[in-house]
C-alpha cells in the first residue's frame, strides 16, 4: 500500500522492540495474538533485526516473506519506504503474521516493528522461530513501544513511489483529500504545478 498520508497518525512514529539472547535461524515470524475491535488494522511499515545493534542486511533475492493476511502485500514491510506499509486489510485476529525465511543461518538478537498511531489498540506481538521438528516456537513475547524518528521527508518518499511506479503526472481536483497540501507547497512533495483550472490542479511528479 502507498499512502500519501501527511498526518502523524500515517506516519510511523512508534517500533515494537524485542529483545532477546542472540540466536541463529533460518527462519523468524512475528505473530499477532489479539483479536482487536471491527475495523482494526495491523500495519507495518517496516519489520527489521538486528545483531549486536547491526541491522540484519536484507537480502531481496535471498529473502523469502509472507504475510496473513494479505500476502500480496508482505513485500511492503521490507522495502526501506516510509511511504509504503503492510497491513492486514481486515479487522486483525489472532494468527496474523509476518514470516521470513533469510535462506541461511542469520545471526538475530533483536526485532523492531514499525508502525504508525493507527495501530492504538493492544497490539499482543511474539517472536517465533521454527525449530528442528519444522514447528514454531516462541521467543519472546516481551517488547516495548519505542517512539521511531524518519529524519527524511514522507512526501519526498511518497513522490518517488509514484515516480518508481511509473507515475509522472497527478491530475488532483480542488475537493480531492490532500487537495490543499499539495496546492500549497507542491515542492515539498517533489511536484511540479504545470496547469490549473478552475477546480483542479496538474502537476508533474519529479524524480
Amino acid at each position: 500500500m502507498l499512502f500519501m498520508g501527511y498526518t502523524e497518525d500515517y506516519q510511523p512514529t512508534k517500533a515494537a522492540v524485542f529483545h532477546f539472547g542472540e540466536r541463529t535461524v533460518t527462519r523468524l515470524r512475528v505473530l499477532q495474538t489479539a483479536q482487536a475491535k471491527y475495523g482494526q488494522m495491523w500495519d507495518v511499515d517496516e519489520l527489521r533485526f538486528y545483531d549486536h545493534g547491526a541491522e540484519v542486511a536484507r537480502k531481496p533475492g535471498a529473502w523469502k516473506v509472507r504475510a496473513w493476511p494479505n500476502s500480496f502485500e508482505a513485500q511492503l514491510a521490507f522495502d526501506n519506504s516510509e511511504a509504503t506499509r503492510w497491513r492486514t486489510w481486515e479487522t486483525a485476529s489472532p494468527g496474523d503474521y509476518l514470516d521470513v525465511d533469510f535462506g541461511e543461518q542469520t545471526a538475530v538478537d533483536e526485532v523492531r516493528v514499525e508502525t504508525s498511531n493507527q495501530s492504538t489498540w493492544p497490539m499482543h506481538l511474539q517472536v517465533e522461530t521454527i525449530n528442528a521438528q519444522g514447528r514454531w516456537q516462541q521467543i519472546t513475547d516481551q517488547f516495548e513501544i519505542q517512539p521511531h524518528v524518519f529524519h527524511g521527508s514522507i512526501r519526498r518518499q511518497a513522490t518517488y513511489e509514484m515516480h518508481r511506479r511509473g507515475v509522472d503526472y497527478l491530475l488532483v481536483m480542488d475537493n480531492a483529500w490532500g487537495a490543499d497540501d499539495f496546492r500549497d507547497d507542491p515542492e515539498s512533495w517533489g511536484l511540479e504545478v504545470i496547469g490549473r483550472s478552475s477546480h483542479a490542479s496538474l502537476y508533474k511528479v519529479m524524480p
